[in-house]
């Protein structure tokens, strides 16, 4: 996925990546030229790739913890045709 930088001054350059740092002013998805900006807080920047490959993870894990509650519904839903037959 390309994105564009929507700094004035920047426009038409590509996102390379995106500030975390919770306190950051600036603008959080970042060009070349935003680079200086963040200059106090680098460790605090990620990259796009690295951000979409935890986006992705965190998916995973939602989708399977998703198919684990249905699985308990599905359980549950069981035991409760079981327990009104009694």
């Amino acid at each position: 996925m390309k994105m564009r930088c929507t700094q004035t001054d920047h426009r038409n350059q590509q996102i390379i990546g995106f500030c975390i740092n919770n306190t950051c002013q600036n603008q959080r998805p970042y060009c070349n030229f935003c680079l200086p900006c963040h200059g106090e807080h680098l460790n605090r920047l990620t990259s796009q790739e690295l951000l979409s490959e935890w986006i992705k993870e965190r998916i995973l894990i939602i989708q399977s913890i998703q198919k684990a509650v249905e699985e308990c519904k599905v359980t549950l839903d069981s035991l409760l045709k079981f327990i009104t037959l009694l």
